[in-house]
């Protein structure tokens, strides 16, 4: 193999090493932040990074699906509420718990008779 074609195919495979890494690091700072509805910005940052993996071909499949399917959940209505809830200082569980009593509601201090009728 000649020497220009083995250096070129370092930089590639280097360069693709170092924007793997980079995602990989983002997903596991966003995902720790997303436990509590937290960093939904750098969330999304993460899985767009992510993305960047489709030029490996192979990974393409998941990784479409997987950027399509966090995508529709970050700019749900309800995705949105939620990490608005945790940024106002709601724990990750109370709004786990908020949404297992049947979704959110406006006035989601107040206490309602019928908190088991769905998204209020």
């Amino acid at each position: 193999m000649p020497a220009q074609v083995e250096t070129i195919l370092t930089v590639v495979y280097l360069s693709m090493g170092l924007v793997g890494l980079v995602a990989g690091i983002l997903h596991i700072i966003a995902g720790i932040r997303n436990l509590s509805y937290r960093g939904r910005t750098l969330g999304i940052v993460a899985l767009i990074a992510g993305g960047l993996s489709v030029g490996t071909i192979y990974c393409a499949p998941t990784t479409i699906g997987l950027m399509i399917y966090g995508l529709i959940v970050y700019f749900s209505a309800d995705g949105r509420r939620a990490f608005e809830l945790g940024e106002k200082g709601m724990s990750g569980a109370e709004i786990r718990e908020l949404y297992a009593r049947g979704g959110w509601h406006d006035d989601f201090d107040q206490p309602e008779a019928d908190v088991d009728r769905p998204y209020g």
